[in-house]
């Protein structure tokens, strides 16, 4: 059975009958995916595979898009009878329904991959739309799968995790930066094999992250058959004035090499002004003067000291205490320095509650000086700031921070044990001696 099956359900009556629809209009068993990470508002998919289809490659059965920004997604025009149009190809949403996530998939939208955190839902969910898509060819029906995730979490926990086979990648413009990520998914590229991808239309902007690709290389597929080549099929043109290119996935015996990369991304920036990544050796200069191996195996130990705190200390306590990880203010951990950053920022929260004023970025604050406040083994401070929390947290203007209420509720019930628990965290991460 299809694994979305399993993991998707309507909000309500009429989303749960719109969702049945699409189960009995796609093939049952490995349905052709196409996925479009930090889609935003944008259909250029859909009006681009119409306008290009490949005739030697399936066409996809379903159109899955990524973006964690539901604040965007709201003010947006992502309803009933928006239309959209690239050069003679017209795609109008005739419905849309929202649908829930199932619990055992991990949500999480974390400040590495991330930038405005606070813009995101605090729980997983999604919708589904239907879109008429109508060219010079005729007009066709596609259904629209969009995930509120950010596009490294939704990948690991849908692909990576569950082995879900992904047809077609459609990468365009995914706002690195500016647009709200701090990681690029063309880091993603070295898994096209794994996923199961036929074929890959393609802007030529690569921000290559060698240490994140061995990371999750190492973790999914160190021996897996997955190696892979790159077929041109040429440039596609458009409007918004990127250059796209089409290649198909052809895949290869062997395991996917640091040399089978590196002759992906060639391909992907050949005559290109957006070539960005770093060649291996320069990646491995700048990790730990050279020595990669031991950067990755920190990666790994973090990752898996932060997947472990919450099967050891439940997970309220360990969904506290993987914010502490992170924390890491610019300033040092040294006590007067934290103490005076501490204060600093004591008097922008005030200043924001006064008001009131209070957002996503105040709250960020706000934890942070209970971080700091248990790194000091300053209880009173805990209480002070886990009881700002626990106040803001649901008024907060922006973001997932009603979901943290039973985290503050946590701290405070016994903040010595919090205080030492944060204390031993950082020394652990050697942020502590």
């Amino acid at each position: 059975m299809f694994i979305l099956k399993n993991l998707l359900t309507g909000q309500g009556e009429e989303a749960s009958a719109h969702l049945e629809d699409l189960w009995k209009r796609v093939p049952a068993e490995n349905p052709a995916l196409c996925w479009y990470p930090s889609a935003g508002d944008s259909f250029c998919d859909l009006l681009l595979w119409a306008r290009y289809p490949l005739q030697t490659i399936r066409a996809p059965d379903i159109f899955i898009r990524t973006d964690y920004d539901y604040d965007f997604f709201q003010s947006g025009q992502l309803k009933p009878g928006a239309c959209y149009q690239d050069q003679g190809v017209r795609a109008e949403i005739t419905r849309i329904s929202e649908l829930r996530v199932a619990p055992d998939v991990q949500y999480t939208v974390h400040p590495d991959f991330a930038i405005f955190v606070d813009h995101a839902r605090p729980k997983p969910c999604a919708h589904l739309m239907d879109v008429q898509v109508k060219s010079g060819t005729g007009s066709i029906l596609q259904p629209v799968l969009y995930f509120h995730f950010e596009n490294f979490n939704w990948f690991e926990e849908f692909v990576l995790k569950r082995k879900m086979q992904i047809s077609h990648l459609f990468k365009l413009a995914e706002g690195c930066s500016f647009g709200g990520n701090n990681k690029s998914v063309s880091s993603l590229y070295g898994f096209l094999g794994l996923m199961g991808c036929q074929a890959i239309l393609t802007d030529q902007m690569v921000h290559f992250d060698w240490r994140l690709f061995h990371k999750y290389r190492d973790r999914y597929a160190r021996h897996a058959d997955a190696a892979f080549h790159l077929a041109d099929l040429g440039e596609r043109e458009m409007r918004t004035g990127y250059t796209m290119k089409s290649f198909s996935v052809e895949r290869q015996p062997g395991p996917v090499s640091d040399e089978v990369m590196e002759r992906a991304l060639d391909a992907i920036t050949e005559g290109s002004c957006w070539r960005d990544w770093e060649t291996r050796e320069e990646a491995n200069e700048a990790t730990n003067g050279g020595n990669k191996m031991a950067e990755d195996l920190r990666i790994r130990l973090h990752m898996a000291f932060e997947a472990g705190l919450k099967a050891e200390f439940g997970e309220l306590a360990g969904e506290a205490l993987r914010n502490v990880i992170v924390y890491f203010p610019v300033e040092g951990l040294g006590e007067s320095a934290l103490r005076t950053k501490r204060d600093a920022d004591a008097q922008t929260i005030e200043g924001a509650i006064a008001a009131p004023a209070v957002d996503g970025g105040t709250m960020w604050l706000i934890l942070s000086n209970t971080i700091a406040s248990a790194i000091l083994a300053d209880i009173a401070g805990v209480r002070r700031w886990a009881s700002v929390g626990l106040d803001w947290c649901g008024r907060a203007d922006g973001g997932g921070w009603p979901a943290t209420e039973p985290e503050w509720r946590w701290i405070l019930e016994d903040p010595e044990t919090y205080s030492e628990l944060v204390q031993e965290t950082k020394r652990l991460l050697g942020h502590l001696r």
